[in-house]
């Protein structure tokens, strides 16, 4: 997972037993015709919570769920929502919809796989799998059956791995037109901070023959996100700026380098033709919001603030979702929420849409 700081990765790593915990039994949501966003929010060291919007961050569903622990994820895929628990769990469950009252499915990865991303494609589950199982495995991405969760095999990408730790750390998985892209972060976890190799890589996965059909070399500790539109394109975030991969064409690109002006990226993602960042700089605990054009490199600050930027998604209507924390360096409680930005005028859209704990994650319900 390796989010920075290290201390909020180390919080994250140590989730709890996963216990299912529905809050609210009212059953009158309805799946809204323009896509909804499902929301999860919660201390590190404390629980979390499930909640839905509509797009633009009205029309709020609160306490559908609640979770032990925070070290979980969303993603939304093949119509639904999901729930990974990563360390400590190793779960997979499907919602039906906005419907957080059961899962229709929920199943094992393997201790301790530390399940990190999903995506269906050619009818099959494919789950990125970062660690190394007790009775051997992991470091790959597992393939499921995405209605009974029946394993259906698994593709080895040990042999990518940095050094002597034994896993090459695949991450976000990216699904489009038959073929999955993941993001290696090539992590020396033996090591008191999981510190990345400095080349990261990206592999393409041919959803049918589930075989390795190319790859790239990035940034390190890359982290993918889909450039919608046409032509398609993949978004990199790395530690040490943005890249993008034309899959079918140019390659890896350089969009913005991050090492000229020092900082962290937390957080990137893309509609049209812009990208919005955060990049934040630790000892002054500082974020700043940046648009980049990818026709012309040119760059635009948003707005600056003292919060921490989690992380970026792009929603169905071209909005930019941003993830703000309470900053971990600063002695005061910072503003928090989930923030929208609209990437081709680089203009926040609305006020922040809070809750009582902290943001972690968002997904989008098609």
């Amino acid at each position: 997972m390796n989010r920075s700081p290290a201390l909020a990765c180390a919080l994250l790593l140590l989730g709890c037993p996963a216990v299912d915990e529905p809050l609210d039994d009212d059953d009158d949501s309805a799946v809204d015709p323009a896509g909804r966003a499902v929301l999860l929010y919660g201390a590190y060291t404390g629980d979390a919570t499930v909640a839905t919007s509509d797009l633009e961050g009205g029309d709020v569903d609160d306490l559908l769920l609640g979770l032990a622990g925070s070290d979980w994820v969303l993603d939304a895929s093949d119509g639904d929502p999901w729930l990974l628990g990563r360390f400590g769990s190793d779960l997979v469950r499907r919602y039906p919809g906005p419907d957080f009252a059961a899962p229709t499915l929920e199943f094992s990865t393997g201790s301790p796989s530390n399940p990190q991303a999903l995506a269906v494609c050619a009818g099959r589950l494919f789950v990125s799998r970062m660690g190394l199982l007790q009775d051997g495995g992991g470091s790959d991405v597992a393939v499921y059956d995405p209605q009974t969760g029946a394993a259906l095999g698994t593709i080895d990408l040990s042999d990518r791995a940095e050094g002597a730790d034994g896993s090459s750390e695949p991450h976000a998985v990216v699904a489009h037109d038959g073929t999955i892209y993941v993001g290696l972060q090539r992590l020396d976890t033996e090591s008191l901070v999981w510190a990345p190799d400095p080349v990261g890589q990206v592999v393409a996965i041919d959803c049918a023959s589930q075989q390795v059909v190319d790859s790239w070399d990035t940034g390190p500790n890359p982290f993918l996100s889909a450039w919608a539109g046409d032509p398609f394109a993949l978004l990199v975030k790395t530690d040490q700026g943005l890249q993008t991969i034309d899959p079918e064409g140019a390659g890896v690109a350089t969009l913005y380098d991050g090492t000229i002006e020092g900082g962290d990226l937390n957080g990137a993602a893309a509609s049209g033709d812009h990208a919005v960042f955060s990049l934040h700089w630790p000892n002054t605990a500082r974020t700043a919001v940046r648009c980049v054009d990818r026709t012309t490199g040119d760059v635009v600050e948003q707005s600056q603030n003292s919060s921490w930027g989690l992380d970026m998604k792009a929603a169905p209507d071209g909005a930019v979702w941003a993830i703000w924390r309470d900053h971990w360096n600063t002695p005061d409680a910072d503003e928090h929420g989930f923030a929208r930005y609209d990437p081709a005028t680089c203009t926040a859209l609305g006020p922040w849409l809070q809750f009582d704990s902290e943001p972690l994650d968002v997904a989008f319900l098609p």
